[in-house]
């Protein structure tokens, strides 16, 4: 994330001025260009009442449901994650399915990024998306998914991402100093790693003992 911000700074230091509100970092969609309100009514439209970002949220989530759940592909997925050594035994090529995995995200992240500029119309290298890789994460453990791999639901995630957006406003209701905020959220995400680390193991003795 570091080393692609930086790069993301240096390429777009050379975009015209006037884009940028004549050297403002923030990097705005020029409204002079006959695209441009085709991708903000996109960004900020919707079909009936709900929102075409949500729209296409419900979606993909559907979509990755689907192919974990209902595929070979998915299959090996968590065959590569939950035992490696197995899957290579087992005939799945695991550095594809690796390689495919990070691809994939990446293409969503691509997706995500195009929808978060179709919305605002604009977007800051220097602090658009920053602790977001945070948030993925705290998104996934609290979804239920395990972080030695193998283990969780896409729709784990779903209701993840919920939670810790629930636990953003809760914090910012409380009025706390926003330059602890990030410090907060990621105690409570040490807090639920260790919880899943941990808890396993605390079962395993309670069975010892019975």
């Amino acid at each position: 994330m570091l080393i692609y911000r930086s790069f993301a700074q240096y390429f777009c230091q050379h975009v015209d001025k006037a884009l940028i509100g004549g050297g403002s970092s923030v990097y705005k969609m020029a409204n002079s260009q006959s695209s441009y309100q085709t991708i903000y009514n996109f960004g900020n439209g919707k079909v009936s009442t709900i929102p075409i970002v949500g729209l296409i949220l419900i979606i993909m989530t559907l979509v990755f449901v689907y192919i974990t759940t209902s595929t070979k592909y998915g299959k090996k997925v968590y065959a590569v994650g939950s035992n490696m050594k197995g899957a290579q035994m087992a005939g799945i090529n695991t550095a594809v399915v690796k390689i495919s995995v990070f691809v994939i995200a990446g293409a969503l992240v691509g997706i995500g990024a195009f929808l978060w500029i179709a919305m605002n119309a604009s977007a800051d290298p220097a602090t658009t998306g920053n602790s977001y890789e945070m948030y993925a994460i705290a998104a996934a453990v609290l979804g239920g998914i395990s972080m030695s791999g193998g283990k969780g639901k896409c729709l784990g995630i779903l209701f993840g991402a919920m939670s810790y957006t629930i636990i953003d406003k809760i914090i910012v209701s409380l009025k706390m100093d926003s330059l602890i905020n990030n410090a907060i959220k990621g105690i409570i995400l040490l807090i639920v790693i260790m919880v899943q680390i941990v808890g396993p193991q605390i079962k395993q003795k309670f069975k010892k003992t019975e």
